[in-house]
Protein backbone atom coordinates (compact mmCIF):
# COMPACT_ATOMS: atom_id res chain seq x y z
CA UNK A 1 0.00 0.00 0.00
CA UNK A 2 2.75 2.41 0.95
CA UNK A 3 4.79 1.62 -2.17
CA UNK A 4 1.80 2.10 -4.47
CA UNK A 5 0.52 5.35 -2.99
CA UNK A 6 3.66 6.98 -1.62
CA UNK A 7 2.00 7.51 1.75
CA UNK A 8 2.41 5.78 5.09
CA UNK A 9 -0.60 3.90 6.42
CA UNK A 10 -1.70 2.66 9.84
CA UNK A 11 -0.93 -1.00 9.25
CA UNK A 12 -2.61 -2.30 12.39
CA UNK A 13 -5.85 -0.47 11.57
CA UNK A 14 -5.65 -1.60 7.96
CA UNK A 15 -5.29 -5.26 8.93
CA UNK A 16 -8.07 -5.06 11.51
CA UNK A 17 -10.41 -3.48 8.94
CA UNK A 18 -9.64 -6.06 6.25
CA UNK A 19 -11.72 -9.15 5.73
CA UNK A 20 -10.08 -12.57 5.85
CA UNK A 21 -10.68 -12.94 2.11
CA UNK A 22 -8.95 -9.64 1.34
CA UNK A 23 -5.92 -10.60 3.46
CA UNK A 24 -5.69 -13.98 1.76
CA UNK A 25 -5.78 -12.27 -1.62
CA UNK A 26 -3.16 -9.70 -0.57
CA UNK A 27 -0.77 -12.02 1.27
CA UNK A 28 -1.28 -15.28 -0.56
CA UNK A 29 -3.01 -17.08 2.31
CA UNK A 30 -3.55 -16.13 5.95
CA UNK A 31 -5.26 -18.11 8.69
CA UNK A 32 -7.34 -16.52 11.43
CA UNK A 33 -4.60 -17.40 13.94
CA UNK A 34 -1.95 -15.75 11.77
CA UNK A 35 -4.09 -12.67 11.37
CA UNK A 36 -4.42 -12.36 15.18
CA UNK A 37 -0.64 -12.71 15.59
CA UNK A 38 -0.06 -10.05 12.92
CA UNK A 39 -2.39 -7.59 14.67
CA UNK A 40 -0.69 -8.29 18.00
CA UNK A 41 2.77 -7.76 16.51
CA UNK A 42 1.73 -4.49 14.90
CA UNK A 43 0.28 -3.39 18.23
CA UNK A 44 3.64 -4.10 19.91
CA UNK A 45 5.38 -2.08 17.21
CA UNK A 46 3.09 0.89 17.92
CA UNK A 47 3.95 0.62 21.63
CA UNK A 48 7.67 0.50 20.83
CA UNK A 49 7.39 3.57 18.62
CA UNK A 50 5.49 5.48 21.28
CA UNK A 51 8.03 4.65 24.04
CA UNK A 52 11.11 5.15 21.88
CA UNK A 53 10.56 8.40 19.98
CA UNK A 54 14.27 8.90 19.46
CA UNK A 55 14.79 5.52 17.79
CA UNK A 56 14.65 4.56 14.18
CA UNK A 57 10.93 3.78 14.28
CA UNK A 58 8.49 4.40 11.45
CA UNK A 59 6.86 7.14 13.52
CA UNK A 60 10.18 8.94 13.94
CA UNK A 61 10.93 8.58 10.24
CA UNK A 62 7.51 10.08 9.45
CA UNK A 63 8.25 13.09 11.64
CA UNK A 64 11.74 13.62 10.21
CA UNK A 65 10.96 13.01 6.56
CA UNK A 66 10.51 15.87 4.15
CA UNK A 67 7.17 16.17 2.34
CA UNK A 68 7.18 14.62 -1.11
CA UNK A 69 7.88 17.32 -3.72
CA UNK A 70 5.14 17.98 -6.30
CA UNK A 71 5.42 15.96 -9.49
CA UNK A 72 4.79 17.12 -13.06
CA UNK A 73 1.10 16.26 -12.89
CA UNK A 74 0.74 18.21 -9.64
CA UNK A 75 2.29 21.23 -11.32
CA UNK A 76 -0.11 21.17 -14.31
CA UNK A 77 -3.32 20.61 -12.34
CA UNK A 78 -3.58 16.81 -12.58
CA UNK A 79 -3.24 15.78 -8.94
CA UNK A 80 -6.74 14.29 -9.05
CA UNK A 81 -5.56 11.82 -11.70
CA UNK A 82 -2.88 10.54 -9.34
CA UNK A 83 -5.40 10.25 -6.52
CA UNK A 84 -7.77 7.97 -8.43
CA UNK A 85 -5.10 5.95 -10.24
CA UNK A 86 -4.52 3.76 -7.17
CA UNK A 87 -7.62 1.67 -7.97
CA UNK A 88 -7.16 1.46 -11.74
CA UNK A 89 -4.88 -0.41 -14.15
CA UNK A 90 -3.56 1.55 -17.13
CA UNK A 91 -2.44 -0.42 -20.16
CA UNK A 92 0.46 0.56 -22.39
CA UNK A 93 -0.78 1.94 -25.74
CA UNK A 94 2.16 0.32 -27.53
CA UNK A 95 1.31 -3.07 -26.00
CA UNK A 96 -2.31 -2.70 -27.20
CA UNK A 97 -1.07 -2.04 -30.74
CA UNK A 98 1.16 -5.12 -30.59
CA UNK A 99 -1.78 -7.18 -29.28
CA UNK A 100 -3.88 -6.07 -32.25
CA UNK A 101 -1.08 -6.76 -34.74
CA UNK A 102 -0.80 -10.28 -33.33
CA UNK A 103 -4.50 -10.89 -34.04
CA UNK A 104 -5.40 -11.44 -30.38
CA UNK A 105 -8.24 -10.07 -28.21
CA UNK A 106 -8.04 -7.96 -25.08
CA UNK A 107 -7.73 -9.88 -21.80
CA UNK A 108 -9.73 -9.06 -18.70
CA UNK A 109 -8.03 -7.04 -15.98
CA UNK A 110 -6.89 -10.06 -13.98
CA UNK A 111 -4.98 -11.48 -16.98
CA UNK A 112 -3.21 -8.30 -18.11
CA UNK A 113 0.53 -9.15 -17.92
CA UNK A 114 2.82 -7.02 -15.72
CA UNK A 115 4.81 -5.69 -18.69
CA UNK A 116 1.61 -4.19 -20.17
CA UNK A 117 0.81 -2.12 -17.10
CA UNK A 118 1.82 1.54 -16.97
CA UNK A 119 2.57 3.43 -13.77
CA UNK A 120 1.68 7.04 -13.05
CA UNK A 121 5.40 7.89 -12.94
CA UNK A 122 5.83 6.55 -16.49
CA UNK A 123 2.83 8.49 -17.78
CA UNK A 124 4.10 11.67 -16.13
CA UNK A 125 7.23 11.60 -18.31
CA UNK A 126 5.16 11.90 -21.48
CA UNK A 127 4.79 15.37 -23.07
CA UNK A 128 2.44 16.59 -25.79
CA UNK A 129 3.33 18.41 -29.02
CA UNK A 130 2.76 21.85 -27.52
CA UNK A 131 5.33 21.44 -24.76
CA UNK A 132 7.81 19.65 -27.07
CA UNK A 133 7.75 22.22 -29.89
CA UNK A 134 7.00 25.45 -28.03
CA UNK A 135 8.07 24.80 -24.44
CA UNK A 136 4.63 25.62 -23.05
CA UNK A 137 2.51 23.87 -20.46
CA UNK A 138 1.15 20.55 -21.64
CA UNK A 139 -2.46 20.81 -22.79
CA UNK A 140 -2.77 17.04 -22.47
CA UNK A 141 -1.19 14.16 -20.57
CA UNK A 142 -0.19 10.65 -21.58
CA UNK A 143 -3.50 9.01 -20.72
CA UNK A 144 -6.27 7.87 -23.07
CA UNK A 145 -9.74 6.77 -21.97
CA UNK A 146 -11.68 4.53 -24.37
CA UNK A 147 -15.45 5.09 -24.63
CA UNK A 148 -16.94 2.19 -26.54
CA UNK A 149 -19.93 -0.19 -26.68
CA UNK A 150 -19.70 -3.72 -25.35
CA UNK A 151 -20.74 -6.16 -28.07
CA UNK A 152 -21.23 -9.12 -25.73
CA UNK A 153 -22.22 -9.44 -22.08
CA UNK A 154 -19.15 -11.50 -21.17
CA UNK A 155 -16.53 -9.87 -23.44
CA UNK A 156 -16.80 -6.41 -25.02
CA UNK A 157 -14.95 -7.32 -28.22
CA UNK A 158 -14.87 -11.12 -28.61
CA UNK A 159 -13.38 -11.09 -32.12
CA UNK A 160 -10.94 -8.19 -31.71
CA UNK A 161 -12.64 -6.02 -34.34
CA UNK A 162 -12.80 -2.92 -32.12
CA UNK A 163 -9.29 -3.59 -30.82
CA UNK A 164 -7.78 -3.37 -34.30
CA UNK A 165 -9.62 -0.12 -35.11
CA UNK A 166 -8.62 1.42 -31.79
CA UNK A 167 -5.01 0.34 -32.34
CA UNK A 168 -4.95 2.21 -35.67
CA UNK A 169 -5.90 5.46 -33.91
CA UNK A 170 -3.37 4.85 -31.12
CA UNK A 171 -0.70 4.49 -33.83
CA UNK A 172 -1.76 7.78 -35.42
CA UNK A 173 -1.78 9.82 -32.25
CA UNK A 174 0.84 8.10 -30.11
CA UNK A 175 2.87 5.90 -32.47
CA UNK A 176 6.44 6.23 -33.81
CA UNK A 177 5.45 8.86 -36.38
CA UNK A 178 4.81 11.34 -33.56
CA UNK A 179 7.64 13.41 -32.04
CA UNK A 180 9.97 11.32 -29.89
CA UNK A 181 8.88 11.34 -26.26
CA UNK A 182 9.92 9.79 -23.00
CA UNK A 183 7.46 7.91 -20.84
CA UNK A 184 4.57 5.65 -21.84
CA UNK A 185 0.96 6.38 -22.75
CA UNK A 186 -1.49 4.63 -20.43
CA UNK A 187 -4.91 3.56 -21.68
CA UNK A 188 -8.04 3.28 -19.56
CA UNK A 189 -10.04 0.44 -21.12
CA UNK A 190 -12.60 -0.73 -18.58
CA UNK A 191 -12.33 -4.46 -19.37
CA UNK A 192 -8.56 -4.34 -18.82
CA UNK A 193 -8.48 -1.55 -16.25
CA UNK A 194 -10.97 -2.81 -13.65
CA UNK A 195 -11.51 -6.37 -12.34
CA UNK A 196 -14.05 -8.38 -14.35
CA UNK A 197 -16.00 -11.65 -14.02
CA UNK A 198 -14.79 -14.76 -15.85
CA UNK A 199 -15.31 -14.65 -19.66
CA UNK A 200 -17.67 -17.62 -19.40
CA UNK A 201 -20.04 -15.43 -17.38
CA UNK A 202 -19.59 -16.68 -13.82
CA UNK A 203 -18.32 -14.31 -11.13
CA UNK A 204 -14.97 -15.58 -9.85
CA UNK A 205 -13.86 -12.20 -8.47
CA UNK A 206 -12.58 -12.08 -4.90
CA UNK A 207 -13.94 -9.70 -2.28
CA UNK A 208 -10.84 -7.56 -2.72
CA UNK A 209 -11.33 -7.40 -6.49
CA UNK A 210 -14.97 -6.41 -6.05
CA UNK A 211 -13.83 -3.65 -3.67
CA UNK A 212 -11.20 -2.48 -6.17
CA UNK A 213 -13.77 -2.32 -8.96
CA UNK A 214 -16.21 -0.39 -6.76
CA UNK A 215 -13.49 2.12 -5.83
CA UNK A 216 -12.43 2.41 -9.47
CA UNK A 217 -15.98 3.16 -10.62
CA UNK A 218 -16.23 5.98 -8.07
CA UNK A 219 -13.47 7.84 -9.90
CA UNK A 220 -14.28 6.80 -13.45
CA UNK A 221 -15.61 10.27 -14.32
CA UNK A 222 -12.09 11.67 -13.93
CA UNK A 223 -10.63 9.73 -16.87
CA UNK A 224 -13.30 11.05 -19.25
CA UNK A 225 -14.04 14.52 -17.92
CA UNK A 226 -10.62 15.86 -16.95
CA UNK A 227 -9.50 18.57 -19.41
CA UNK A 228 -6.05 17.07 -19.99
CA UNK A 229 -6.86 13.40 -20.70
CA UNK A 230 -7.46 12.11 -24.20
CA UNK A 231 -10.74 10.32 -24.91
CA UNK A 232 -11.31 8.10 -27.93
CA UNK A 233 -15.00 7.84 -28.82
CA UNK A 234 -15.68 4.51 -30.58
CA UNK A 235 -18.62 5.85 -32.59
CA UNK A 236 -18.37 3.50 -35.56
CA UNK A 237 -21.37 1.41 -36.60
CA UNK A 238 -22.09 -1.71 -34.55
CA UNK A 239 -22.07 -4.68 -36.97
CA UNK A 240 -25.00 -6.99 -37.44
CA UNK A 241 -24.75 -10.32 -35.73
CA UNK A 242 -23.14 -9.28 -32.45
CA UNK A 243 -25.06 -10.06 -29.28
CA UNK A 244 -25.76 -6.38 -28.48
CA UNK A 245 -26.50 -4.37 -31.62
CA UNK A 246 -27.52 -1.16 -29.80
CA UNK A 247 -25.64 1.78 -31.36
CA UNK A 248 -23.15 3.86 -29.40
CA UNK A 249 -25.55 6.80 -29.12
CA UNK A 250 -28.27 4.54 -27.69
CA UNK A 251 -26.27 3.22 -24.74
CA UNK A 252 -26.52 4.93 -21.37
CA UNK A 253 -22.91 4.48 -20.31
CA UNK A 254 -21.59 5.63 -23.70
CA UNK A 255 -23.80 8.73 -23.66
CA UNK A 256 -22.54 9.65 -20.19
CA UNK A 257 -18.89 9.12 -21.18
CA UNK A 258 -19.27 11.19 -24.34
CA UNK A 259 -21.00 14.05 -22.53
CA UNK A 260 -18.53 14.07 -19.65
CA UNK A 261 -15.70 14.10 -22.18
CA UNK A 262 -17.10 17.17 -23.93
CA UNK A 263 -17.55 19.33 -20.83
CA UNK A 264 -14.20 21.09 -20.50
CA UNK A 265 -11.70 19.11 -22.57
CA UNK A 266 -9.19 20.65 -24.96
CA UNK A 267 -10.69 20.39 -28.44
CA UNK A 268 -7.75 18.35 -29.75
CA UNK A 269 -8.09 15.72 -27.01
CA UNK A 270 -11.55 14.39 -27.91
CA UNK A 271 -11.14 11.97 -30.82
CA UNK A 272 -13.72 10.24 -33.01
CA UNK A 273 -12.89 6.73 -34.19
CA UNK A 274 -15.25 7.23 -37.15
CA UNK A 275 -13.33 10.21 -38.55
CA UNK A 276 -9.97 9.61 -36.80
CA UNK A 277 -10.08 13.32 -36.01
CA UNK A 278 -11.37 15.59 -33.26
CA UNK A 279 -15.10 15.59 -32.57
CA UNK A 280 -17.09 18.48 -34.00
CA UNK A 281 -20.65 19.46 -34.89
CA UNK A 282 -23.37 17.01 -33.90
CA UNK A 283 -20.69 14.59 -32.69
CA UNK A 284 -19.56 16.82 -29.85
CA UNK A 285 -22.59 17.76 -27.81
CA UNK A 286 -22.60 20.65 -25.30
CA UNK A 287 -22.64 19.81 -21.60
CA UNK A 288 -26.04 19.31 -19.97
CA UNK A 289 -27.25 20.28 -16.51
CA UNK A 290 -27.42 17.19 -14.23
CA UNK A 291 -31.22 17.39 -13.96
CA UNK A 292 -31.58 17.60 -17.74
CA UNK A 293 -29.17 14.70 -18.18
CA UNK A 294 -31.16 12.54 -15.76
CA UNK A 295 -34.39 13.40 -17.58
CA UNK A 296 -32.77 12.50 -20.91
CA UNK A 297 -31.70 9.06 -19.68
CA UNK A 298 -35.01 8.21 -18.03
CA UNK A 299 -37.02 9.29 -21.06
CA UNK A 300 -34.74 7.28 -23.34
CA UNK A 301 -35.03 4.16 -21.19
CA UNK A 302 -38.81 4.54 -21.12
CA UNK A 303 -39.20 4.80 -24.90
CA UNK A 304 -36.46 2.27 -25.64
CA UNK A 305 -34.02 4.58 -27.43
CA UNK A 306 -31.48 4.29 -24.59
CA UNK A 307 -30.54 0.99 -23.00
CA UNK A 308 -28.56 -0.21 -19.99
CA UNK A 309 -27.42 -3.75 -19.31
CA UNK A 310 -28.57 -3.33 -15.71
CA UNK A 311 -31.62 -1.23 -14.84
CA UNK A 312 -29.96 0.01 -11.65
CA UNK A 313 -27.17 1.59 -13.68
CA UNK A 314 -29.34 4.63 -14.47
CA UNK A 315 -28.98 6.11 -10.99
CA UNK A 316 -25.29 5.17 -10.84
CA UNK A 317 -24.57 6.87 -14.16
CA UNK A 318 -26.47 10.00 -13.09
CA UNK A 319 -24.36 10.18 -9.91
CA UNK A 320 -21.15 9.77 -11.90
CA UNK A 321 -22.19 12.43 -14.42
CA UNK A 322 -23.20 14.85 -11.63
CA UNK A 323 -19.85 14.33 -9.90
CA UNK A 324 -18.07 15.14 -13.16
CA UNK A 325 -20.21 18.23 -13.77
CA UNK A 326 -19.52 19.66 -10.32
CA UNK A 327 -15.83 18.76 -10.24
CA UNK A 328 -14.90 20.07 -13.69
CA UNK A 329 -16.91 23.29 -13.54
CA UNK A 330 -15.54 23.94 -10.06
CA UNK A 331 -11.97 24.54 -11.23
CA UNK A 332 -12.10 25.22 -14.96
CA UNK A 333 -10.49 28.48 -16.09
CA UNK A 334 -11.04 28.20 -19.84
CA UNK A 335 -13.82 26.65 -21.94
CA UNK A 336 -12.83 26.15 -25.57
CA UNK A 337 -15.75 25.37 -27.87
CA UNK A 338 -14.46 27.03 -31.01
CA UNK A 339 -14.97 25.80 -34.59
CA UNK A 340 -17.32 22.96 -33.59
CA UNK A 341 -20.05 23.83 -36.13
CA UNK A 342 -22.46 24.58 -33.27
CA UNK A 343 -25.64 26.50 -34.11
CA UNK A 344 -28.46 27.96 -31.98
CA UNK A 345 -29.57 24.55 -30.71
CA UNK A 346 -26.16 23.83 -29.18
CA UNK A 347 -25.83 27.40 -27.89
CA UNK A 348 -29.17 27.09 -26.06
CA UNK A 349 -28.14 23.79 -24.46
CA UNK A 350 -24.81 25.29 -23.43
CA UNK A 351 -26.58 28.31 -21.91
CA UNK A 352 -28.79 26.01 -19.82
CA UNK A 353 -25.73 24.12 -18.58
CA UNK A 354 -23.89 27.34 -17.74
CA UNK A 355 -26.89 28.63 -15.81
CA UNK A 356 -27.17 25.37 -13.86
CA UNK A 357 -23.46 25.50 -13.01
CA UNK A 358 -23.75 29.11 -11.87
CA UNK A 359 -26.73 28.28 -9.63
CA UNK A 360 -24.68 25.40 -8.15
CA UNK A 361 -21.91 27.85 -7.27
CA UNK A 362 -19.53 26.75 -10.04
CA UNK A 363 -17.56 28.55 -12.78
CA UNK A 364 -16.22 31.12 -10.32
CA UNK A 365 -12.69 30.66 -11.74
CA UNK A 366 -13.63 30.82 -15.42
CA UNK A 367 -11.53 33.41 -17.27
CA UNK A 368 -12.30 32.68 -20.93
CA UNK A 369 -15.31 31.28 -22.80
CA UNK A 370 -14.36 30.75 -26.45
CA UNK A 371 -17.12 30.12 -29.02
CA UNK A 372 -15.37 31.48 -32.11
CA UNK A 373 -16.09 30.13 -35.57
CA UNK A 374 -19.48 28.52 -34.97
CA UNK A 375 -22.92 29.14 -36.53
CA UNK A 376 -24.60 30.79 -33.54
CA UNK A 377 -27.32 33.30 -34.46
CA UNK A 378 -29.49 35.70 -32.45
CA UNK A 379 -31.56 33.07 -30.63
CA UNK A 380 -28.48 31.29 -29.33
CA UNK A 381 -26.79 34.57 -28.43
CA UNK A 382 -29.89 35.69 -26.49
CA UNK A 383 -29.87 32.43 -24.51
CA UNK A 384 -26.23 32.94 -23.60
CA UNK A 385 -26.95 36.54 -22.58
CA UNK A 386 -29.77 35.38 -20.28
CA UNK A 387 -27.50 32.82 -18.57
CA UNK A 388 -24.69 35.31 -18.10
CA UNK A 389 -27.05 37.92 -16.66
CA UNK A 390 -27.70 35.74 -13.58
CA UNK A 391 -26.56 37.46 -10.39
CA UNK A 392 -22.94 36.57 -9.63
CA UNK A 393 -22.40 34.78 -12.93
CA UNK A 394 -18.78 34.15 -13.94
CA UNK A 395 -17.19 36.75 -11.63
CA UNK A 396 -13.66 36.17 -12.96
CA UNK A 397 -14.57 36.26 -16.67
CA UNK A 398 -12.10 38.25 -18.76
CA UNK A 399 -13.13 37.23 -22.27
CA UNK A 400 -16.25 35.97 -24.02
CA UNK A 401 -15.27 35.35 -27.63
CA UNK A 402 -18.03 34.99 -30.22
CA UNK A 403 -16.04 36.14 -33.26
CA UNK A 404 -17.07 34.78 -36.68
CA UNK A 405 -20.55 33.60 -35.77
CA UNK A 406 -23.82 34.66 -37.41
CA UNK A 407 -25.14 37.17 -34.85
CA UNK A 408 -27.07 40.21 -36.11
CA UNK A 409 -28.32 41.67 -32.81
CA UNK A 410 -25.40 42.15 -30.43
CA UNK A 411 -27.33 44.26 -27.90
CA UNK A 412 -28.50 41.51 -25.45
CA UNK A 413 -24.97 40.16 -25.01
CA UNK A 414 -23.41 43.58 -24.60
CA UNK A 415 -26.11 44.56 -22.11
CA UNK A 416 -25.51 41.41 -20.05
CA UNK A 417 -21.76 42.09 -20.02
CA UNK A 418 -22.06 45.83 -19.33
CA UNK A 419 -22.61 45.28 -15.60
CA UNK A 420 -19.03 44.10 -15.22
CA UNK A 421 -17.59 47.53 -15.79
CA UNK A 422 -15.25 46.30 -18.51
CA UNK A 423 -15.69 45.12 -22.08
CA UNK A 424 -15.17 41.35 -22.06
CA UNK A 425 -17.21 40.31 -25.11
CA UNK A 426 -15.70 40.06 -28.59
CA UNK A 427 -18.07 39.92 -31.58
CA UNK A 428 -15.74 40.61 -34.50
CA UNK A 429 -16.86 39.55 -37.99
CA UNK A 430 -20.54 39.16 -37.04
CA UNK A 431 -22.71 38.34 -38.83
CA UNK A 432 -20.38 36.01 -40.67
CA UNK A 433 -22.31 34.34 -43.49
CA UNK A 434 -20.38 31.17 -44.27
Amino acid sequence: KRRSTGHDVDMKAAVEASSDAELKDALGGLTAEAKAKLIAALGQQETLEATNPGGSSLQARRQDSEPEPPSHWDEIGCSVLKKHAAHTTFVDAKWIVELADAGKIVPRNQEVPPEAKVSVAEMEKWRDDRSIHFGGTSATVGMVAISYPWWDRCHPDPNGVQLRKIADVLKKYFGPSRPRRDGRVGVFWDYMSLPQPHPDGHDDMTEAQHATKKSGLKGINVWYAHPKTYVLIVDTDVPKGVLNEQPYTGRGWCIAEMMMSGMVKDDEALISLRTRDKLRGAQRVPPMAPDAFEALLKAGVEDGTIKFTKSGDVELVVRIYTAAFDAEFEDVTELKYMCLDWDDAEAIKLAEALKAAIVRGKLVKLLRLDLRGNYIRDEGADALATALAVEGALPALEELNLDRNDIDNEYPLKKAMAKRGKDVVSLDENPCRY
